[in-house]
């Protein structure tokens, strides 16, 4: 909570919208990822349903503590999505019938990304002013599970292409 309850409406305008345009791009990544974890279905790539599924529950998360974040400045977030959708920095993808899963990591990554890059730019501006160390600690826990994200990501992608090796050369250097 907040310190000083009585900062004016005025004051947590700039701080709300932030948190705003924050919680529609969470909630965008959140929705994307049950769609790309529907493309998912074969066999071969429930490693990569599990990982979108760890991946969900931390933009549950996030969305859920944003969304406090906002009613503890006395705000509440935007209403329709119509407004949401104007606050959104993420890209859509317009040929999602044919996408391969390292297509699919490619765009959440580069969604994920984006997010890092807005909190980054977030942060900056938060951090001087004392009136926001609680919105400080919730950016840098965010930026943090993003990064932890990236990571995950990338290791995933990694051993994906050493698998892919691996089967290349079985299949053509042991004949």
């Amino acid at each position: 909570m907040y310190a000083n309850e009585t900062l004016s409406k005025n004051k947590h305008g700039n701080i709300t919208k932030i948190l705003n345009e924050l919680l529609i791009n969470e909630f965008t990544l959140y929705i994307k990822l049950g769609y790309y974890r529907s493309l998912t279905s074969e066999p071969n790539l429930l490693a990569l349903k599990k990982k979108f599924e760890e991946l969900s529950k931390d933009f549950i998360e996030a969305i859920d503590t944003i969304g406090k974040q906002i009613r503890s400045c006395g705000q509440k977030a935007y209403p329709t999505l119509a407004r949401h959708l104007n606050y959104m920095d993420l890209e859509n993808r317009q040929d999602q019938q044919n996408i391969t899963s390292q297509e699919i990591i490619f765009d959440v990554l580069a969604d994920i990304e984006n997010l890092i890059q807005n909190l980054e730019g977030h942060i900056e501006v938060s951090k001087d002013n004392k009136d926001y160390e609680d919105i400080q600690i919730l950016l840098d826990g965010l930026l943090t599970t993003h990064y932890k994200q990236v990571i995950m990501l990338q290791g995933y992608l990694e051993k994906e292409s050493l698998d892919s090796l691996t089967e290349f050369m079985s299949t053509y250097c042991l004949l």
